[in-house]
């Protein structure tokens, strides 16, 4: 019982500020206080500068001896080459038989 409440209080660690932020959004946008020219350079801003800057500083402090597992990353890309394949024949059968 007590790891459950721990694992429940670490996704609402995790998620609430997200939560929480896009609820404040929705509100400031709703009494107009923000516009949106401010969500489209926000938006940039975040997805073109900090976003790929926490990507860099976390490949950059990561232990790469323990989080680089040839085993993983060949069956992470098996999966997604079988992905890859599945998908294109699925279409190819749907334009085949003219359901597309």
């Amino acid at each position: 019982m007590d790891n459950s409440l721990a694992v429940l209080s670490q996704i609402f660690a995790v998620i609430g500020p997200v939560f929480t932020m896009g609820l404040l959004g929705m509100l400031l946008k709703k009494i107009d206080l923000i516009d949106d020219a401010f969500i489209n350079t926000a938006s940039t801003l975040a997805f073109r500068a900090t976003m790929p800057t926490l990507l860099f500083l976390g490949i950059l402090k990561a232990d790469l001896a323990t989080a680089l597992q040839p085993r993983l990353i060949g069956y992470f890309c098996l999966a997604t080459l079988l992905s890859v394949i599945t998908i294109m024949l699925g279409l190819y059968l749907l334009q085949y038989w003219g359901l597309v």
